[in-house]
């Protein structure tokens, strides 16, 4: 299974040597969301090449292929001459097929912006209409009149 993550360069290796059938290949890589059924082609960067392994980076960053959504896809690579192709059906053959996990990246960077307040003491105000008058009986001895922007105190 491959993890790569998005919005990110990601190095995967791969068994693909083992397989291969031609010289000097170039990969074509396919992957195919599972959910979606959507399909990206890749023609990424091999960063290492052996009898063991090879390793390919993935630009999946705005400046690359943007994989979507995260989540499963299945890949399949294919052996080509070509350095430019991206159609599997002009390629020389499938090598490897499998699963590849996409992760959640960082998210793209966005432009903050900050508030400053005219209330930084954090002060409350309470604001009361003079036609509203609202009497509360407090301790059962004392009644309170609200809303006519002056208290009255007296005996019940």
């Amino acid at each position: 299974m491959i993890v790569l993550t998005q919005n990110s360069i990601s190095n995967a290796p791969f068994t693909l040597k083992e397989k291969t059938t031609i010289s000097n290949p170039t990969y074509l890589f396919e992957f195919e969301n599972v959910f979606t059924k959507d399909k990206f082609y890749f023609l990424p960067l091999e960063l290492v090449s052996n009898d063991r392994y090879n390793e390919f980076s993935f630009d999946l960053t705005d400046s690359g292929t943007e994989l979507d959504p995260v989540g499963w896809f299945r890949y399949k690579v294919y052996q080509q001459t070509s350095t430019t192709n991206l159609n599997p059906l002009l390629s020389e053959g499938l090598v490897e097929s499998g699963k590849m996990l996409l992760l959640e990246g960082e998210e793209k960077e966005v432009e903050t912006v900050t508030y400053i307040s005219d209330n930084e003491n954090n002060s409350n105000y309470v604001y009361v209409s003079t036609e509203q008058v609202i009497t509360r009986r407090i301790w059962g001895q004392t009644h309170v009149t609200f809303g006519t922007l002056h208290e009255t105190f007296g005996q019940v």
